[in-house]
């Protein structure tokens, strides 16, 4: 009996500071978002599109963390990574 082989999908690898500091960051906040039973997506789109920082959880510093990124930098790097992938 044949076995298909399973489908790996790659993971984007990053290799400037910038971009892996904005994904792993944006990893952590989208963990504690979930944690917490929020909608990550959805609130990280709306405080993307406000700046208004109550759409953030403060749970594990997520709100502090997603501050300290540059709001131009973060929009640019999800745009580059979903037409990358």
């Amino acid at each position: 009996m044949l076995r298909k082989k399973a489908k790996t999908i790659d993971k984007p690898k990053f290799t400037d500071p910038k971009d892996i500091k904005i994904n792993e960051t944006l990893k952590i906040v989208i963990d504690a978002m979930k944690e917490k039973g929020y909608d990550p997506y959805t609130q990280l789109a709306l405080f993307l599109m406000t700046e208004d920082e109550i759409y953030i959880t403060t749970y594990n510093n997520a709100r502090k963390l997603l501050l300290s990124l540059n709001r131009e930098e973060t929009i640019k790097h999800i745009i580059k990574f979903y037409f990358d992938n």
